[in-house]
């Protein structure tokens, strides 16, 4: 009787072992495929200007990069309100349009930024 249970306690933390690595891969082998996509899609889209402008413009980001990522930061905050208040219960249209004004500030800040740099 002993030795059943020793022999079906090893079996149960085998069978947890593998559902966690199992687990643990999947994760992994999503985040590298989702790191290689946007790897891809970078590669594309400066492989088409010349390695001059490419240069000039790393260098302007380096200078202007943490306006810029926090003109993006406040962007996407006021995002996620209007999200937020278009998914709330019960839906409150005032509360909507309150939002969505407030994402209005941050659009052409961002914008301006983007076009600084370019």
């Amino acid at each position: 009787m002993k030795r059943s249970r020793i022999w079906t306690a090893t079996l149960v933390v085998l069978a947890l072992s593998l559902g966690v690595n199992f687990f643990l891969l999947g994760y992994a082998l999503h985040g590298l495929r989702k790191g290689a996509a946007a790897r891809v899609l970078l590669s594309e889209i400066a492989s088409t200007y010349p390695p001059e402008v490419r240069k000039e413009f790393r260098g302007v980001l380096r200078d202007n990069g943490a306006r810029t990522f926090q003109a993006l930061r406040e962007l996407r905050a006021a995002r996620t309100i209007v999200a937020a208040a278009q998914t709330a219960k019960p839906f409150d249209q005032a509360a909507v349009k309150d939002a969505t004004a407030g994402c209005a500030p941050p659009r052409p800040a961002f914008r301006r930024r983007c076009r600084a740099i370019s």
